[in-house]
């Protein structure tokens, strides 16, 4: 293993070479030149450093560093592993954005309670996990996302997409603007709209969101019985308890409750 390309603070890009390591591309000359050295190490594009007992630290992907104005590198794998220790914040994607002109750090935020109070207590937590670090790795600039960010099929953020959506005006940017609600939970039928009116007032919430799990609200094994008796009560339904936890979300939920007949057959 090396360390090649070393910058400043230490690191660089690691050379693989050994039996674990691919052998290269299957006919294809241009991309081995591309992927290895004369020596037949592999270029992993990943960033990282060695300390002085040898140990690596991998600090991101070297397509994903922002180098600021001032030369500075961020690594957005490690701020967003830093702010993800947050208990406010569920879901952070940082990436490099020009604004007045300058290259910054731009974090797009999904809030654990989302409200339309969330832009403003999403504010005060990145000023106060800003306090622990160095000034060009602050975040200054960032929007809140009310539903989950985009991923693929290996639950990997999509940063393409969340920029997309970033430019097409889909987050809240500022204090002042309303929550934007993408992904609100609303009722295609008349039935639909009275159990998530019923969802809403058990939970104590204004605004569902598809998307959302039962887990946001602390729903344990004991608050789930309770749950299925309110809704029993209110609906005049049946529910099968194990088929019910089974729904991981509140769009689920909702459609499932909303398919069961009125326990008298009307």
């Amino acid at each position: 293993m090396r360390i090649k390309n070393i910058n400043e603070d230490g690191t660089g890009e690691i050379w693989l070479k050994g039996d674990a390591v691919t052998s290269g591309y299957y006919m294809n000359e241009e991309a081995n030149k591309e992927a290895f050295d004369s020596q037949g190490c592999f270029f992993t594009g990943d960033l990282g450093h060695i300390d002085s007992e040898n140990n690596i630290y991998i600090r991101g992907r070297i397509k994903n560093v922002i180098v600021l104005d001032s030369g500075k590198n961020i690594y957005p794998e490690e701020v967003e592993f830093y702010f993800r220790q947050s208990e406010l914040i569920s879901e952070i994607a940082v990436f490099e954005r020009k604004i007045d002109n300058r290259v910054c750090a731009f974090a797009v935020i999904v809030p654990s309670d989302r409200s339309a109070d969330s832009y403003s207590s999403i504010k005060k937590e990145i000023s106060r996990l800003n306090r622990g670090l160095p000034d060009y790795r602050k975040i200054r600039h960032f929007a809140v996302s009310f539903d989950e960010l985009p991923k693929n099929t290996m639950k990997k953020i999509l940063y393409r997409d969340v920029i997309s959506l970033l430019d097409r005006g889909i987050y809240q940017q500022n204090e002042g603007e309303s929550p934007v609600l993408m992904n609100m939970l609303k009722g295609a039928t008349v039935h639909e709209e009275h159990v998530i009116d019923i969802l809403k007032d058990k939970l104590s919430a204004d605004i569902l969101y598809i998307n959302q799990s039962p887990e946001e609200f602390d729903i344990d094994s004991l608050k789930y019985i309770e749950l299925i008796v309110y809704f029993e009560e209110k609906l005049n339904i049946s529910i099968d308890i194990n088929e019910f936890k089974q729904k991981k979300t509140m769009g689920e939920i909702v459609q499932y409750l909303s398919s069961l007949e009125k326990s008298d057959g009307s």
